[in-house]
């Protein structure tokens, strides 16, 4: 695993990868981002403060759900690099109202909140925010 800098739609974003690439993926590989350069320690590092706090986000995210008792299982948190957008990837059977859930995490974090709606298969599936 390499951790890289790949083109967003805003900026370039600091990743992991481990793709390999064989001889018969030419489809696959045209969907792949272009990588600008390996990541530099202090990305390194900043990349992994990240992730330690989209877990503790996702722990905090799964309370209040159960706090408010909604149908749905909170499945990760992922903080935009520039940390001015926080989403949430869940799972549900059906819609859910989460609008007080999302006030109740903007009111903690003071930035975008987006809701994404995964399918069963892990497949995003449309999102809606604050």
């Amino acid at each position: 695993m390499i951790v890289v800098r790949i083109p967003t739609d805003q900026w370039n974003s600091t990743g992991r990868s481990n793709f390999r690439l064989n001889g018969n993926d030419a489809a696959a590989a045209s969907d792949l981002k272009k990588i600008v350069r390996l990541a530099t320690n202090n990305e390194i590092i900043l990349l992994r403060e990240k992730q330690e706090e989209e877990e503790n986000l996702l722990k905090i995210c799964r309370t209040k759900v159960r706090q408010r008792g909604l149908n749905m299982n909170v499945v990760d948190a992922e903080y935009q690099y520039d940390r001015h957008k926080l989403t949430f990837f869940f799972e549900a059977e059906s819609r859910v109202d989460f609008r007080e859930l999302v006030r109740d995490l903007f009111s903690m974090y003071k930035t975008r909140i987006w809701m994404q709606q995964l399918d069963k298969g892990g497949v995003t599936t449309g999102g809606n925010g604050s």
